[in-house]
């Protein structure tokens, strides 16, 4: 009985070639932000004891704004009028000077 070693040299050859793509195309954007951070100024310790801490917008979550009684519908709603906005986090939600205005959850939103 003789084994056919085709199919494995085949599979091997197959997991080589895509190994060596996705290295490339993996490290290439890596490439440039090392780029980008080495262009980046250098700030001294004294300039940023000097400049003001910056202020991070407040967040808010959507399982904090049911907790507190508000329906999944007015989430969308608040996103669509600008009372609420996205944030690259899935369900965190940046607020407004609207969201602590009139908003029924102003109280809790403001804590």
């Amino acid at each position: 009985m003789t084994i056919d070693w085709q199919p494995l040299w085949l599979t091997l050859r197959l997991a080589a070639l895509t190994t060596v793509l996705l290295l490339a195309i993996g490290t290439e954007p890596k490439a440039a932000k090392l780029k980008a951070v080495a262009k980046a100024p250098l700030v001294s310790a004294k300039q940023k004891a000097a400049s003001p801490p910056q202020q991070r917008a407040k967040t808010v979550t959507a399982s904090e704004l049911i907790l507190c009684g508000i329906p999944r519908h007015m989430l969308q709603s608040w996103l669509g009028s600008g009372v609420l906005l996205r944030t690259e986090g899935r369900g965190v939600y940046r607020t407004t000077r609207h969201t602590a205005g009139g908003a029924r959850a102003s109280d809790n939103l403001s804590a």
